[in-house]
């Protein structure tokens, strides 16, 4: 159901309309503003206006069988169903979208003699207004053509490391290659600029590293990417020799052994002796 309608701006301005109470205008106007029908022709729902409208059943039924016989509307008593006269005075399907919902609409409409009427009235306003809903076709989005690329030198080491080929379209401009600096993409002047400025600070090594580790990732090599993962495998070097720095200064801190004075070994020897002689007294008692 659609959120709004177009109404008439003249609509409460007609004869048939202008000499209604307040309330029947409002039930006029409220059955315009939200048909759920593209066609303005569907099965009022009696209830639903009773509280939006503030207007009892009873009321809301005598004022359609009143606008039926104003010619504002035309009902099924069968089916429950009313078609809006007027609907397609503002309502146009000139387009084949349009024309698509249209359809849509005239598929839910149950009763025959509403049907009928339904079409005759758009017949009637499209020759009237010469409008033709074939001319107008549905948007198709282009299709875009595949470019042919080519490896660099980079290629084996780096996968991603291609170079554009010129678009063949006919009449027009081809599109400028793109430029490898270190498996780096470059398409303007500026992103061989920032390139070369990040080799010559980090080196070739580094930057291929960041490279390959976007390629890995499933991100393009631009510069702008590769810049950025190249901070963070400066920042992973750096951290990893300041844990390298602190290992071997730890190992260079072990403390010596003390060297055994000559006075600790006379002790150890005299001691060693007396066990001895303790062992062979022992063994002379058994």
């Amino acid at each position: 159901m659609a959120e709004a309608r177009l109404v008439l701006s003249n609509l409460m301005q007609g004869s048939r309309v202008r000499n209604y109470l307040p309330d029947q205008k409002l039930i006029v106007y409220h059955m315009w503003a939200t048909s759920p029908s593209e066609a303005g022709c569907y099965e009022p729902d009696i209830a639903g206006w009773s509280g939006h409208l503030s207007i009892t059943s009873v009321a809301l039924i005598e004022a359609l069988n009143d606008f039926e016989t104003k010619g504002l509307i035309a009902q099924d008593k069968e089916t429950g169903e009313m078609f809006i006269m007027d609907w397609f005075r503002c309502h146009k399907f000139d387009t084949a979208i349009r024309q698509k919902l249209f359809d849509k609409s005239i598929k839910k409409i149950q009763s025959k003699k509403l049907l009928d009427l339904v079409l005759e009235k758009k017949y009637q306003i499209d020759a009237k207004y010469g409008v033709n809903p074939i001319k107008s076709t549905t948007y198709s989005p282009k299709e875009s053509k595949v470019s042919k690329a080519k490896a660099c030198t980079h290629a084996e080491d780096i996968p991603a490391c291609v170079q554009v080929d010129e678009f063949e379209n006919k009449g027009q401009s081809h599109r400028k290659q793109s430029e490898i600096i270190c498996g780096v993409k470059c398409w303007v002047t500026e992103d061989v600029i920032q390139t070369k400025k990040m080799v010559n600070e980090y080196g070739s090594e580094n930057v291929e590293i960041a490279v390959k580790r976007l390629i890995k990732k499933g991100f393009e090599p631009l510069p702008s990417k590769v810049e950025k993962e190249l901070g963070l495998v400066i920042r992973e070097n750096v951290l990893r020799e300041n844990n390298e720095k602190k290992f071997h200064k730890s190992a260079d801190n072990t403390k010596p052994k003390k060297p055994i004075k000559p006075r600790d070994i006379g002790l150890m020897e005299a001691s060693k002796q007396k066990m001895q002689e303790a062992v062979a007294v022992r063994q002379a008692g058994l």
